[in-house]
């Protein structure tokens, strides 16, 4: 269709048969490369993007153009910028579709994943068109490599990857040295979470005929889960989020995006999406919004442009979560609603809760609390608070937390977060020594059975959890699914979905919380198991 469109224009035989040696449009247009890579033994194909994070090129004498009246108007002052361009983010757009593609067409999901970044020179241009590197500007340049392999033998594998390390081939640019700083890598024989986008080890699955319903559950594995802080003024919120944001993108080279809800509630003035949040990006990995209008909108955008691993949502302190937890139905086509966590003040508990009713409903309505400077209170204070919160909320955990000190592994259920049992010949339970010591005071149970369990009985039985227990994750076979299924339980809130890593052993459960008896949960189990 383009094409024809195209050849409706009277110029268009005669551009094609003298078409120019260089396309006039090419440099202007220009923001990367992508580079396909095939060895000689035609076992392998690798897709790479190279391009700089942003696009610059410096206009040495600057540029003027001409008015109407033939009056030359200076556009770029001297050494002025003449190009800005976020190269990487826009030519990412077109490679998650074409590795998407592959995937789809080869029924295959990427055996590597590599990220490797160099520093070099600037461009800068002179009068007569002529690009030299630049001693004064330095960009980043990253190529992202995705690698398919016939045999999935890890030597095959292993070879791939070492070419993906060594392959950055020069660009426009000038790189500084040879010096280049591997980010990260996935491999299928390398134990760690997906790199890329999660949908590359969905696609391959995907048929020309699907089911309404499989649909349906395929879009689950690729939502990424959304948390809710909420907390009166002053409470401790942003510097509880700073810390699990930190160890994410640190620790877990996962993309946070941080929404933060100025207006305390979710529809204010019906803002167009364009203008509905600002958006910062941050040296830590993340992005950070703010949200002026519908918060369906604001998601919606930073799901779109951002694609993130995990969205953390923080409320102003006079906001009240009913507002929030209203919107979820809406927002699930975009996200995975995984909990409401509540930050109380320990020092101030009494008063704001006596004057501002608000704090009563962010309690009532939390599914995890968060009890925070509690190294500057009395024991008889903190126990005063602790009764009074299970007054209002008998369910949800409660965690103690002094300078907003708390280990995000138990306060959330996301991502490597549940790499808690690999496959071993020894099962043990995993370490807990990282975990604050009043959390020590939980029973941290392991659970591991045999067979497939029926999915309906395996519902009520989550349904009818003991108020004793806060938290269970694992990876279970259930029946009706052809793939495990990842259980993350938070508060009476649990969610089902796909699990693609293969690093974990289906069929474990992790139990926490207290006060209750493993043999009984045992027993309900095996209950609930159709066959072995």
């Amino acid at each position: 269709m383009g094409e024809n469109i195209l050849r409706l224009d009277l110029q268009f035989d005669n551009f094609i048969r003298y078409a120019p040696k260089e396309d006039p449009l090419e440099y202007a247009f220009t923001i990367g490369k992508i580079i396909c890579s095939i060895p000689r033994d035609e076992r392998s194909i690798l897709l790479s993007l190279l391009s700089p994070i942003r696009w610059r090129t410096i206009q040495v004498k600057g540029l003027f153009i001409p008015d109407e009246t033939g009056r030359y108007i200076e556009v770029v002052s001297p050494y002025g910028l003449d190009r800005n361009v976020p190269a990487f983010k826009l030519g990412w757009k077109i490679f998650d579709k074409m590795v998407t593609t592959f995937c789809y067409q080869l029924k295959d999901s990427p055996d590597c994943v590599l990220l490797t970044k160099r520093q070099s020179k600037g461009l800068e241009i002179f009068e007569d068109g002529t690009q030299y590197p630049s001693e004064r500007d330095l960009v980043k340049e990253y190529i992202l490599t995705v690698g398919f392999s016939e045999f999935k033998t890890k030597a095959q594998i292993n070879k791939i990857s070492r070419f993906a390390i060594s392959f950055f081939p020069t660009f426009d640019y000038c790189p500084l040295s040879r010096k280049k700083d591997y980010i990260w890598l996935f491999s299928k024989f390398k134990k760690g979470s997906f790199k890329g986008n999660q949908i590359w080890w969905v696609a391959c699955r995907w048929s020309n005929t699907i089911e309404n319903e499989n649909v349906e559950i395929k879009n689950k594995d690729i939502k990424p889960p959304l948390f809710v802080f909420t907390g009166f003024l002053g409470s401790g919120k942003t510097t509880l989020i700073r810390g699990i944001a930190e160890y994410y993108s640190f620790q877990k080279n996962r993309f946070v995006a941080i929404i933060q809800n100025e207006i305390g509630k979710v529809n204010l003035d019906g803002t167009l999406i364009d203008s509905a949040v600002d958006i910062t990006t941050l040296d830590d990995g993340c992005v950070c919004c703010t949200v002026r209008g519908e918060l369906r909108s604001a998601i919606r955008q930073v799901c779109i442009k951002y694609n993130p691993d995990m969205i953390i949502l923080e409320t102003t302190g006079l906001a009240d979560p009913e507002n929030i937890l209203k919107e979820i139905p809406f927002i699930r086509p975009f996200v995975r609603f995984d909990s409401l966590i509540t930050v109380v003040d320990g020092k101030n508990f009494k008063k704001t809760l006596n004057e501002f009713p608000v704090v009563k409903s962010q309690i009532k309505n939390a599914n995890l609390i968060v009890l925070t400077k509690t190294d500057i209170i009395d024991n008889v204070k903190k126990e005063f608070i602790m009764k009074m919160l299970r007054t209002l909320n008998e369910k949800a955990p409660i965690f103690e937390s002094s300078q907003g000190c708390i280990s995000p592994s138990i306060l959330l259920s996301f991502g490597e977060d549940v790499n808690f049992v690999e496959k071993r010949d020894n099962f043990k339970p995993n370490s807990i020594d990282d975990i604050s010591n009043h959390i020590k005071a939980f029973q941290i149970v392991n659970i591991h059975f045999e067979g497939i369990l029926d999915r309906e009985l395996f519902y009520s039985f989550l349904n009818k959890l003991s108020k004793s227990i806060y938290r269970v994750k694992g990876v279970v076979n259930i029946k009706g699914y052809s793939i495990p299924q990842l259980v993350q339980y938070v508060g009476g809130h649990y969610e089902i979905t796909n699990f693609l890593n293969k690093d974990i052993e289906p069929n474990t459960l992790v139990f926490i919380g207290y006060g209750f008896e493993k043999k009984k949960i045992e027993r309900e189990l095996k209950n609930i198991i159709v066959r072995n």
